[in-house]
């Protein structure tokens, strides 16, 4: 379930409750980390959505995964009131203020290969420069990219990737006949 206004209501109470607390670097930390957890293990998922499974063996396993008390008892509230699945959605948008709070801009670079660290290192500097902030960088590749780089800095994407270009190639050639 993916519901970005529902979840960025959630994200944000969070953030305040933990930024009260002086908590946020920690409970940030934990719920992208069991927010990646669900997405990608299926075993919990199914485990949390469970209807034949107690409230208190869920709980048991928000008690060995999650240090923090107060990202325990988000989690319990999400499981009580059946958000659990935005749970990942939350995370993106916990992350989301938490940057935007301290002035970082995530970019995401898809390319066909592995971005050597030099590279990376080298895109960063250059991001930083334009805009002004200090830029995350994560990676990913795609073969289909076939070559090239598509970049996404915020809501903005830039895809300077040769499967884009052949895509472009196509569609004047389809345009033109």
């Amino acid at each position: 379930m993916r519901n970005p206004v529902i979840a960025r209501r959630y994200a944000r109470a969070l953030y305040k409750l933990a930024s009260a607390q002086g908590v946020l670097p920690e409970v940030l930390a934990e719920i992208e980390e069991f927010g990646r957890w669900y997405e990608e293990r299926a075993q919990l998922s199914l485990l949390l959505e469970n209807p034949a499974v107690t409230v208190e063996a869920k709980t048991a396993v928000f008690e060995r995964l999650v240090a923090t008390e107060l990202s325990r008892d988000f989690l319990r509230f999400l499981l009580e009131k059946n958000r659990l699945p935005l749970l990942p959605t939350i995370a993106e948008e916990l992350a989301r203020a938490f940057r935007q709070e301290t002035g970082v801009v995530a970019a995401h670079a898809t390319s066909a290969l592995p971005l050597p660290e030099e590279i990376q290192a080298r895109l960063v500097e250059i991001l930083e420069r334009v805009t002004g902030k200090k830029v995350e960088l994560s990676t990913a590749v795609d073969a289909d990219v076939i070559g090239g780089l598509r970049l996404r800095l915020g809501d903005h994407v830039i895809d300077a990737t040769l499967a884009h270009r052949l895509r472009e190639i196509r569609e004047t050639m389809a345009g033109a006949a």
